[in-house]
């Protein structure tokens, strides 16, 4: 009971936790508790990783240190970590840490999860690196991730920033859920593009084939701005607000017939 406690108490020195120094006092009381389980760590250490290599206060040094010294580290403490290298890109002929990292956890026999690959293939877009994002990829399939949501958005987004177009929106087309993120990323990746093809969209219960022309940054920004408002209410009202504001920007639109596998979801 009073270990609970303890973690528990320490757990939220992490979340309130708002400076480099502080963090290093709350590591130094994690490592030398004699109250903490193997699991009760391996908890408190993804905690601080975390806070480490994402908060603008962290340090990713200091995350990498203690990523080091830790004994078998757990998921949560690896995607931590992949998470923080993949955001640090810069050049892309930096050594792909995020990507050395997977390589490490999956010879440690530890399964990726809808966490893992997103930041995958964020760092395999960033480095234009098509092969090794194909086969992080097959890895969402072989684990049987990528139906999920979030794993089927980046992999859009990967494919549009490697100029892949037809994948990008193969991926979209075979999404049985999307969201407004599925919708952004396949409007705004055919704009930046000059699509040639098209999408489509309900409104109102019909499908409409919108055609994208041109590649004007000010619809490009207009278009992200709406999606976001439109993202807190996906009613059909919001529907029709994508719809005539498509219009308006002169964009083709006709009506077409498809199976009910390809609605708005």
């Amino acid at each position: 009971m009073e270990s609970r406690r303890l973690l528990k108490s320490m757990a939220r020195l992490l979340d309130d936790c708002k400076k480099m120094r502080e963090l290093k006092q709350i590591h130094s009381q994690i490592i030398t508790s004699p109250y903490f389980s193997k699991s009760d760590n391996l908890f408190l250490l993804s905690r601080l990783i975390f806070f480490c290599a994402v908060s603008s206060s962290g340090s990713l040094t200091y995350a990498s240190h203690v990523f080091r010294v830790t004994h078998n580290p757990n998921l949560a403490i690896y995607n931590a970590m992949i998470r923080a290298y993949s955001c640090e890109f810069t050049n892309k002929d930096d050594k792909p840490r995020s990507l050395v990292l997977y390589k490490q956890m999956l010879l440690n026999c530890i399964i990726p999860d809808c966490i893992t690959i997103p930041f995958l293939l964020k760092e395999c877009g960033s480095r234009l690196d098509l092969l090794v994002g194909q086969s992080i990829h097959a890895h969402s399939v072989k684990f049987g991730l990528h139906d999920d949501v979030y794993v089927r958005n980046s992999m859009i987004g990967f494919y549009f920033a490697c100029g892949v177009l037809t994948y990008a929106c193969k991926v979209f087309d075979e999404m049985s859920k999307r969201d407004i993120v599925s919708w952004n990323s396949i409007i705004i990746g055919g704009i930046k593009k000059d699509m040639p093809g098209s999408s489509m969209i309900e409104v109102d219960g019909i499908i409409y084939e919108f055609s994208i022309k041109g590649s004007s940054e000010v619809l490009v920004e207009e278009t992200k701005s709406l999606l976001y408002q439109l993202s807190k209410e996906m009613k059909v009202p919001s529907r029709a607000l994508l719809f005539d504001y498509l219009v308006s920007n002169k964009l083709t639109l006709n009506p077409v017939f498809l199976p009910s596998s390809h609605q708005f979801n």
